[in-house]
């Protein structure tokens, strides 16, 4: 018998700047000084925001970028593997622990590609030929500042994502007869889902929602009228509370003002799937001394990782994301600004979200065609079935019409 132990350990870090040697980044080189709906914690104060036009003309998105941003974290594996040999048959169990992590501080789910929706800290206008209380052509608008939306990103919020996984295999390899060869065996999987150390994660859950506390919009600015309802109707919390650390990291944390929004939920919300069963079985057979016939079958099941559509992290009251429809750009905030009362993007995970698995088969004959030359055709089979997690709302449109004023799409 032998035992074999692996111990792994690997580091990524991600930090993403732009250059500001030039000084071309700077705003206010260009004139530009219109006041932001978040001032403060701007990685880079004086960046230029973004600008698109949607319609008649030909010009590119002006885009003053998602960074300067940063992510790191760590991957631990432990696996331990026993291997004995009786007869005919080669034995193999084993049992893997892995322990993954990520300091997200990139938790900006949105893209300037959608009207109405930003990667910009610094904000972004969007011009369209469609905007009704414009001149109908969208280039004429910039020149007027009349914008059809603007968006914006508030302080990011940095995520410490922790998660565990456990897996369990056996296998048998078996030389059933001298022209025969069989490999069979079982692995399962137990992947917990990525939670915050300091319970800083939250969605959209519809459970959630009561549609007594929904805010009163206003007809004619589509912003939320102060005081009416719940801006965060909606919105929970993952775990318990705030840990005792997260106040010395996250800023709402020690004020309280959020705690109702937990409500003992799991703190990776995700359910863990606890029938990851994968059947693996390969056949080999001889058909003579030039040709053999190889066919398999396997079930395959991965983590679903910390990706640029998960953003447990980034969204209201944790990472402040708002939307607004027709301004001006010398006050993008307009009336509202007085009372910080603005249309909120947001997004719902579901939470019965399955881990990505794939199936495959295959169909393969080995030749030997002499001359140190073996042909080996294939015909190989895949189904995938990929995890849908998340939500993004989509921010087209005008919002003067009475219904939340958070962009808000059912869980999928």
């Amino acid at each position: 018998m032998t035992n074999e132990v692996l111990l792994t350990a690997s580091h990524d870090a991600a930090r993403l700047s732009i250059d500001t040697s030039t000084g071309t980044y700077d705003r206010t080189k260009y004139g530009i000084n219109f006041p932001y709906l978040f001032p403060q914690g701007k990685d880079l104060p004086n960046k230029i925001p973004t600008v698109a036009f949607n319609t008649t003309t030909s010009i590119t998105t002006l885009d003053g970028s998602t960074y300067p941003s940063h992510s790191q974290g760590e991957l631990f594996d432990f696996a331990d593997t026993f291997t004995r040999i009786i007869g005919n048959h080669i034995l193999r169990a084993g049992a893997l622990y892995e322990r993954s992590g990520e300091n997200d501080n990139d938790q900006i789910a949105f893209a300037n590609s959608t009207p109405g929706q930003t990667n910009n800290q610094n904000g972004k206008f969007d011009f369209s030929s469609g905007n009704t209380l414009g001149s109908s052509y969208d280039i004429a608008d910039a020149a007027l500042g009349l914008f059809n939306t603007y968006s914006e990103v508030g302080p990011r919020n940095e995520t410490p994502n922790r998660a565990n996984m456990y897996e369990f295999f056996a296998q048998d390899s078996w030389k059933a007869t001298p022209k025969l060869h069989l490999e069979f065996g079982l692995r399962y999987s137990s992947i917990h889902p990525y939670y915050s150390l300091c319970n800083n994660a939250g969605t959209f859950d519809p459970a959630f929602y009561n549609s007594g506390n929904a805010i009163q919009v206003n007809p004619t600015t589509g912003n939320p009228v102060a005081g009416t309802g719940d801006p965060l109707n909606g919105t929970v919390l993952w775990g318990n509370g705030f840990t005792a650390d997260a106040k010395n990291h996250v800023p709402i944390a020690a004020t309280g003002q959020y705690d109702n929004l937990f409500h003992g939920l799991p703190r990776g919300y995700i359910h863990v799937q606890k029938y990851l069963f994968q059947p693996r079985l390969g056949i080999a057979y001889q058909l003579n001394e030039k040709t053999v016939l190889r066919t398999g079958f396997g079930r395959y099941v991965n983590r679903q990782g910390v990706s640029d559509g998960v953003f447990d992290g980034g969204i209201p009251p944790l990472q402040q994301v708002v939307s607004i429809s027709a301004g001006t750009v010398d006050n993008p905030g307009g009336t509202a600004a007085a009372t910080g009362s603005y249309p909120q993007l947001s997004g719902a995970i579901n939470q019965a979200s399955p881990q990505p698995e794939a199936y495959t088969w295959n169909v393969s004959v080995e030749r030997d065609l002499g001359f140190d030359t073996i042909a080996d055709p294939c015909i190989t089979f895949l189904s995938t079935a990929a995890a849908v997690s998340s939500t993004k709302p989509s921010a087209a449109g005008s919002f003067r019409r009475p219904i939340s004023s958070r962009r808000e799409l059912p869980s999928v």
